[in-house]
């Protein structure tokens, strides 16, 4: 879902503006005049968007690693599938909520453009995948230990998933013995009869951190 047009942080401004140049460069036909024109606008745009670099979340000269880092909340606004920050993404709202049975798990909403069309008016199957891996991921951390990695992650596809339309994942976690983890969820229509048009299994590996920091 876009952040709306009165957000007043630069860096979700220019996101918003470079989402739509995206869209209007897919939804319609230019000339090549006018192509080569905004083409020489953007460089000249990207030369004046000096900078110092920025860190990665795992590269804190301290050597803290995590949310203590201060580093993730800027790496997820830059990601692909949640940043605010991000010209590539629809930023998918995360928060946590507890089931019936008392488990834990996320609530991901989400509205998807034609920018990621797979089959005619539905959401590509490989970026529900995406979407998926992004949610289940976040799943994982609201249980203590050692960040994990995704080791296989299974999709199901009942139904298409229609683009323009407010969607809604669930995920949680079926099982944790330690070192692997399996988190389930699904996504839906919101404010539809339920009917689930896709499904994932996601089984994630614990590793620590240090090394996880290390790349190896």
């Amino acid at each position: 879902m876009e952040p709306d047009s009165h957000a007043t942080d630069p860096g979700d401004d220019l996101a918003v503006a470079l989402r739509a140049l995206n869209l209007r460069l897919q939804e319609t036909e230019i000339s090549d005049g006018l192509l080569r024109e905004a083409a020489e606008t953007v460089r000249l745009l990207t030369a004046r968007l000096d900078g110092e670099p920025r860190l990665r979340w795992y590269e804190n000269p301290s050597g803290a690693v995590g949310p203590a880092s201060g580093l993730v909340s800027n790496y997820r606004d830059h990601t692909l599938f949640h940043g605010t920050k991000s010209p590539l993404a629809v930023p998918l709202e995360v928060y946590e909520e507890e089931r019936n049975d008392g488990t834990r798990g996320l609530v991901g909403r989400i509205t998807v453009n034609r920018l990621y069309e797979g089959p005619p008016m539905t959401v590509h199957g490989g970026y529900l995948a995406g979407l998926f891996d992004a949610i289940l991921g976040d799943t994982q951390r609201i249980v203590e230990g050692d960040p994990a990695m995704t080791g296989v992650l299974e999709i199901r596809y009942p139904q298409r998933t229609p683009l323009d339309t407010p969607l809604v994942f669930r995920s949680f976690i079926e099982s944790d013995r330690g070192r692997r983890l399996l988190i389930n969820a699904t996504c839906a229509v919101e404010g539809g009869d339920g009917s689930v048009t896709a499904e994932a299994k996601g089984f994630f590996v614990r590793v620590p951190r240090e090394r996880l920091r290390s790349g190896s």
